[in-house]
């Protein structure tokens, strides 16, 4: 079986295999927090050179960035989203009672916007409607493990005239950990506890 060193050892060249095309430069986190082993399998944590050195928020790479690797055959992977909430590999969930250390590894609500107006922008790309999230405070919110963004089309955020309005769950979630964007209904919001007090 593999030793936590021979696994990092194995995580690193398995990175810079897959970065090699990259433009950013990428790296696994030294920080002992961000290895770990659950399981058949290690965890390693990485983000890029310019973001490891400086911790300037513009220089962060977006998603998991988690590797893992089996313990017996050394097998190297990416975690997907799904993968990295459902192994919480590092513990992430239970740091994030205390906002230790940890807490620069996990996403701020200006991340949360650009990454919720990326999906947004990719998932609407097909739509008649030309849609952008508001700039308004009031439809922006952080609860629990999400921060939530309203949107609507840009023709309505323009003119406010309901004409204009897209219907339906017009509101994405995005995960403060994993990044994971997903569009919410207005039951989803009222189960989490009501982010932008609705019905208070």
């Amino acid at each position: 079986m593999y030793t936590m060193e021979q696994a990092e050892r194995l995580a690193a060249d398995f990175l810079r295999q897959m970065s090699a095309g990259w433009d950013n430069e990428a790296t696994l986190f030294d920080e002992d927090e961000c290895k770990a082993k659950k399981g058949d399998f290690f965890y390693f944590a990485f983000q890029s050179v310019k973001y490891v050195a400086t911790r300037d928020s513009k220089y962060f790479l977006y998603g998991p960035c988690q590797i893992s690797v089996h313990s017996v055959t050394g097998e190297c992977r990416w975690l997907s989203v799904q993968e990295s909430h459902a192994v919480d590999p590092f513990s992430q969930r239970q740091r994030q009672a205390t906002r230790s250390d940890w807490a620069e590894l996990m996403y701020t609500q200006e991340q949360a916007e650009r990454l919720a107006s990326d999906f947004l922008r990719r998932e609407s790309a097909g739509w008649d409607n030309e849609v952008a999230l508001f700039e308004e405070d009031r439809h922006k919110a952080a609860k629990g493990d999400f921060f939530y963004f309203g949107f609507q089309s840009v023709k309505y955020l323009s003119t406010r005239d309901d004409e204009y309005l897209v219907y339906g769950p017009t509101c994405i979630a995005v995960h403060n950990v994993t990044g994971e964007c997903r569009y919410v209904s207005v039951q989803d919001l009222h189960a989490a506890g009501d982010p932008y007090n609705w019905w208070r």
